[in-house]
């Protein structure tokens, strides 16, 4: 499987972020500075990702932050009920 930017002619992804602070749409093209991965809970590898990105926000001083995040990890992935694989 590939991400869909990496098949549509015009880079762009699956999906796009509506940013609530400026109520504008990012798009999140490759190089970009609002380029974006976008991972939902339900994906059976978001809980591994979170983890990750958590450790990463400890490391980095932000205890609070990364505590939040392993909340998150541990109700996503295989944990979800509505766990899938990424399409």
């Amino acid at each position: 499987m590939k991400l869909d930017r990496h098949i549509t002619p015009s880079g762009r992804g699956k999906y796009a972020v509506l940013n609530l602070r400026t109520n504008r749409i990012e798009w999140g093209l490759p190089g970009d500075p609002d380029e974006f991965f976008v991972l939902k809970l339900r994906d059976i590898y978001a809980s591994a990702a979170l983890l990750a990105y958590a450790t990463e926000a400890e490391k980095c001083g932000d205890a609070e932050f990364a505590q939040e995040v392993r909340v998150l990890a541990g109700r996503s992935g295989i944990k979800s009920p509505h766990a899938k694989a990424p399409d």
